[in-house]
């Protein structure tokens, strides 16, 4: 299908379903915009997507191996009962680092929620001066129906107005017809 038939059937439905003012062209314009932020969108998502933590499962994003679990599987119950304190092992650095969070991974999510919400505004903000325009469309309708009217009217006032004396009896005529 030809770009141009393309945009025509896209631009009728739109019409059809919205009663929008917009042309083929700004259709056409304003989908390049959607287009690039949805691009972003998607481009931002394939990265997080892509920055799963070796330690991480792509289910349920838990680490396999739970320190509790690990430590508790290597007590034994005679050490429970022994007089000497038992000292927790130290965390280490990427247990630590996971305890922290990704730094960069909430970057990411940031930002991917400010361009979704950036993204809603301006979605939400097109359909409010589309309802604008489309109301200063209707009270411009209203308002040339008035002006057409008043203008009728006018006319009919000056043929009625209108002075027949020096008129011939034929034209009289027609005049009153």
């Amino acid at each position: 299908m030809k770009s141009s038939h393309m945009w025509r059937k896209i631009h009728g439905e739109f019409c059809e379903i919205l009663g929008s003012a917009r042309t083929e062209m700004t259709l056409a314009s304003r989908w390049k915009i959607l287009n690039k932020e949805l691009r972003k969108w998607r481009d931002g998502l394939a990265k997080v997507r892509d920055n799963i933590r070796s330690d991480q499962n792509l289910v349920n994003e838990t680490p396999f191996h739970d320190s509790l679990a690990t430590d508790s599987l290597l007590d034994s119950p005679m050490d429970q009962d022994s007089p000497i304190q038992h000292e927790s092992r130290p965390i280490g650095r990427n247990a630590a680092k996971a305890k922290r969070g990704s730094t960069s991974k909430n970057k990411c999510a940031k930002f991917l929620e400010q361009i979704a919400m950036n993204g809603a505004l301006r979605i939400e903000r097109d359909l409010k001066r589309e309802e604008a325009n489309k109301a200063r469309y209707e009270a411009y309708a209203i308002e040339r129906q008035h002006a057409q009217e008043q203008d009728m009217e006018d006319r009919e006032m000056k043929i009625i107005a209108m002075d027949t004396s020096h008129m011939s009896p034929e034209t009289k005529s027609y005049w009153k017809l």
